[in-house]
């Protein structure tokens, strides 16, 4: 999660949570940003203090390699904002301040993409007991 007011992460964080997925905080974009340059994210929040900051953060999150599939949930103040973080890029917007109902029912959903992309790079090696065989025909 990249930025985010204190409200935002006390409501975001426990529904992130229940839906086993690992959050790592970062306090700042560049900060954020350098993260999902060198690690590949199924998702990234984007909560910036600065409503311009927040749009910017979503074009350049787009733009890196680990960034270009990773769903990308912004927060917004405003229509005008929710409008912008759209453009940018973002794959869901929530409204800030948060409302509990609406943003559970948005991660849910969200949680469907992010178990997708999840998939497209998971491989689990398998090892299982198995017996050879050979059969020789007869003339």
């Amino acid at each position: 999660m990249i930025g985010g007011n204190g409200e935002s992460l006390r409501t975001l964080l426990p529904m992130l949570e229940a839906l086993k997925l690992q959050v790592e905080l970062c306090s700042n974009p560049e900060d954020g940003l350098r993260r999902v340059a060198r690690k590949k994210f199924e998702a990234v929040v984007v909560g910036c203090a600065d409503v311009l900051q927040n749009h910017e953060t979503v074009r350049k999150l787009r733009d890196l390699p680990g960034g270009k599939r990773a769903v990308v949930l912004a927060l917004a103040r405003g229509y005008s904002s929710l409008r912008e973080c759209l453009r940018a890029g973002a794959s869901f917007v929530l409204e800030d301040p948060l409302p509990s109902e609406m943003t559970a029912k948005t991660l849910r959903i969200a949680y469907g993409l992010i178990v997708v992309e999840r998939r497209r790079y998971f491989r689990h090696p398998l090892t299982a007991p198995g017996l050879y065989g050979f059969r020789v025909a007869a003339d």
